[in-house]
């Protein structure tokens, strides 16, 4: 992931918009086009673009498109259908054809007769596939149980958005359930096709029905929103078997077969026109990878229990009992569902059913199916684990991995440990699916950006792995992203430094400076770049006050109450969160409750993606537990946080994160900052539940030393002071009192604290000329350098007032900085204008300032 090229790709966005203000949306548009354009049935030469305005607009349909955002210059025409639940309205399909393999194409949208109505920006614009058999890379993002409009939904979006550098993957797939709480045509318009517009109209849709779905629409039939807004193959148009419905279909993508099954209303039980259909339908693909995907999992223990008969009308049982036998002998790959919400991934399996009684053929423990067979390959399938799971090329083969998705969007919940499973989570996300030639891989995304689990399926040679750590702060990027590689291949690993750091070294299979380095991979490899800081002192440490396993363990600080029996200690040393150094500053904490990994789980909640702390504690920590209030008056009661032992000499800001989740409580809490010299108040502006009687303002000003956190804060609140000198005594303390009443005294509560130093004295970066240390060259330092010449003055770094670099003081120097300043001479000699990064002994370095 980079940050840096995601903000660039935003502002793209912004440009194209001011560049094509005339036909983007704006104005009068935005009540005209009531579905922002989406693509179906994307091939190498064709795609469907679908787009919904109101019916007051004409039924003739143009999509305008080129190779480049500048030219328009081919059009397609296409045809309207007005939807029986959405009246007052008018689908647009507009076919193209004639399109060249792997190229990107822009494209506006709008009528014949009315004009342009959209499109025309940077997210307008589509890219078709490799002919059907390439082994060219793809992605896909799989989503499902999603459509609630809840914040979750809109988090669980934008991870995949950041991980991806803002880009949609080649294909967006859904295991069902995508619009709550009945699918109806609203519903559909809000809590998908604007929710993820910025999708759809870069990536073409491939959904299943989810039983949600279903509510409101007739798979029989094929009535209702769910197939009035989707157009999808039923006559083989993209391989596999014509289906005649567009309840059940399959598709071809580069190297791999999809099929989409409808377990929410389809026939399930033998004999079935559906079931044959599977048959006829996998007997006739040859692609390398086979994917089912369907709504119903054959084997959960989330929301729902797949053993159980009686529940979702036992569809759970039926899918695993008659529908996977025959995809197995199909040679499925992967099976891809939703309808329970929760992560669960499985195991390399084959033949787990037909066991117990009906109705529920409960499938038996862990050490009964691998006695028996049924788990061909044990280990966790993790490339950078046990390895991948791997099936032999060209053949049909046993072993499928089974992976449940329905954590889109909706609450999670379940006790987890189905015997097939390797992992099981309950957290809000997606998966990423991603297929390179003889290798498949799916990694699970959660809502807060972090990768919880990656599991791989190889039918070839690619089986050495590349594990790339770093040191310091900085990043490794590589020309291939792929978990494995084969023998012979060549991958290019290049260091990318974090802000206020260089690379220094490679360690280990490569070595030497140089920051870009080619590796032919024979067997596994280890690769370490380490990076060092510019600066000389500083440190950012992160503390998680209600710390639970498997919260980014690697460098964090767990220092919090010792109260409720958690174990850990109330007071510590901070660590540094890029070295793993310990700080030399000292974490007590006096007050609140900790009542363990189960209290600190359910009372706290992480920030929501783009907020202030998810920027401040994103990858630094996960803040998913919480110490609360003692319910006693002040000062006994106050929960007190002391940072101890910080350098006078230097500043520092203090974080703090703190959200109750939703436990109800109605007491917000004030936040005092003692014993700073001097501060500036930065802390979030409220964005829910202010304070009637203060009008919503929670601190008066950048000197006020009082910030109130709000008592419902889901967005992110954070208390930030920066610029805190703390005093001779290097020590400032943060205390935490309840603004409410003692009997409803629920108002002290924190997740975690972040603690970052400035160095002091304050270092600038070595500018040569610069000699009073401004920043830049001016009049003042050709003044200075005179009188450095000349009248005995002073200077701390000679380097700055050798102009011209050949390590002497004389007259060219001052002559060589005027001619610069005032006739249009060269500049200073390296390191000015820019650092050379390649030799930092040429001035890549800070000083101080030159008095």
């Amino acid at each position: 992931m980079n940050i840096a090229r995601t903000i660039a790709q935003r502002l793209m966005t912004l440009a194209f918009a001011l560049i094509f203000g005339s036909i983007v949306f704006g104005g009068a548009a935005d009540a005209q086009v009531v579905r922002d354009a989406y693509l179906q049935q994307l091939t190498s030469d064709s795609v469907l673009v679908v787009f919904r305005t109101e019916m007051a607009f004409a039924s003739d349909p143009i999509v305008e498109y080129g190779t480049t955002p500048l030219a328009f210059d081919s059009t397609a025409t296409g045809y309207s259908m007005v939807p029986p639940s959405g009246m007052g309205a008018r689908d647009k399909i507009v076919p193209i054809t004639g399109l060249a393999p792997e190229t990107t194409y822009y494209y506006r949208f709008g009528t014949v007769s009315d004009g342009v109505l959209g499109g025309g920006s940077e997210t307008h614009r589509f890219t078709t596939a490799a002919l059907v058999g390439s082994t060219q890379p793809f992605s896909a993002w799989v989503l499902g149980d999603s459509g609630t409009a809840e914040p979750k939904q809109l988090a669980v979006r934008d991870a995949m958005l950041v991980e991806l550098d803002g880009v949609p993957p080649d294909l967006f797939i859904h295991v069902g359930d995508i619009a709550y709480e009945a699918g109806t045509d609203a519903q559909y318009t809000q809590r998908f096709f604007s929710t993820y517009s910025e999708i759809l109209n870069r990536a073409p849709f491939w959904p299943t029905i989810g039983n949600h779905d279903a509510d409101s629409a007739n798979s029989m039939g094929q009535t209702g929103p769910y197939f009035e807004g989707y157009f999808l193959p039923t006559a083989a148009q993209l391989g596999g078997v014509a289906s005649g419905t567009e309840a059940y279909y399959s598709f071809d993508h580069h190297n791999v077969h999809f099929i989409m099954i409808d377990t929410a209303e389809g026939d399930l039980y033998p004999p079935s026109i559906m079931l044959d259909w599977v048959i006829a339908d996998l007997s006739n693909t040859l692609a390398d990878w086979v994917v089912a995907v369907f709504h119903h999992p054959p084997y959960s223990k989330g929301s729902h229990d797949s053993d159980d008969g009686t529940d979702s009308g036992g569809r759970m049982v039926l899918a695993r009992e008659f529908l996977v036998p025959l995809l197995e002998a199909g040679g499925v790959d992967l099976i891809l569902s939703g309808h329970s919400h929760s992560y669960e991934r499985s195991r390399l399996i084959q033949g787990a059913f037909g066991f117990g009684t009906v109705p529920n053929m409960a499938t038996p423990d862990y050490a009964t199916l691998l006695a028996g067979g049924h788990i061909l390959q044990a280990g966790d399938g993790n490339p950078y684990g046990d390895g991948p799971y791997t099936k032999p090329p060209g053949v049909i083969a046993p072993g499928e991995v089974c992976i449940v998705a329905g954590h889109g969007g909706r609450s999670i919940s379940g006790p987890g440990g189905h015997p097939v499973m390797a992992i099981d989570e309950f957290e809000n996300g997606s998966c990423l699916l991603r297929v390179d030639g003889d290798l498949l891989w799916v990694e699970n995304l959660r809502g807060d950006g972090s990768l919880t689990d990656r599991v791989a399926l190889s039918k070839g040679t690619r089986v050495h792995r590349i594990f790339a750590t770093v040191e310091g702060c900085g990043s490794i990027a590589r020309s291939i992203e792929r978990p494995l590689f084969a023998t012979g291949e060549v991958v290019t690993l290049t260091a990318e430094s974090a802000t206020g750091w260089l690379f220094s070294e490679w360690v280990g299979a490569l070595s030497g400076p140089i920051a870009s380095e080619t590796l032919t991979v024979t067997a596994d490899a280890t690769v370490t770049a380490r990076f060092v800081r510019v600066e000389t002192e500083g440190f950012a440490a992160y503390n998680d006050f209600g710390w639970v396993p498997g919260q980014m363990e690697d460098r964090l600080t767990k220092i919090t109450s010792p109260n409720g029996g958690s174990g850990l200690p109330s007071s510590g040393v901070l660590v540094d969160r890029e070295t793993g150094l310990e700080t030399g500053v000292t974490l007590t904490v006096e007050g609140g409750t900790y009542g363990g990994p189960i209290h600190g789980i359910a009372g706290s909640g992480a920030p929501v993606i783009g907020t202030d702390a998810w920027l401040e504690f994103h990858y630094h920590l996960n803040p998913h537990g919480s110490i609360s209030y003692q319910n006693a008056p002040s000062p006994a009661g106050d929960l007190v946080l002391t940072l101890s032992g910080l350098d006078p000499t230097a500043q520092y800001e203090v974080i703090l994160y703190s959200n109750r989740n939703d436990e109800g409580w109605d007491t917000a809490t004030s936040v005092d900052l003692l014993g700073a010299e001097s501060f500036v108040n930065d802390s979030s502006l409220a964005t829910d539940n202010p304070d009637p009687a203060s009008g919503g303002m929670l601190f008066s000003g950048p000197l006020d030393a009082t910030t109130r956190i709000p008592a419902l804060n889901e967005a992110g609140y954070v208390v930030r002071y920066r610029e805190i000198d703390p005093g001779s005594d290097g020590l400032v303390v943060l205390r935490l009192v309840s603004d409410g009443e003692l009997g409803t005294n629920r108002g002290k509560y924190a997740n975690a604290l972040g603690l970052i130093e400035t160095p002091g004295p304050f270092l600038v970066p070595f500018l040569r000329g610069d000699l009073d240390g401004s920043g830049d060259l001016d009049l003042a330092d050709a003044i200075r350098l005179l009188g450095v010449l000349f009248v005995g003055q002073l200077t701390s770094c000679l380097e700055a007032a050798d102009i011209d670099g050949n390590l002497d003081l004389e007259l060219g120097d001052p002559i060589m900085l005027l001619e610069y300043l005032f006739g249009g001479g060269p500049p200073p000699a390296a390191p000015w204008p820019a650092c050379d990064t390649v030799t930092p002994a040429l001035g890549c370095d800070f000083a101080p300032p030159c008095f």
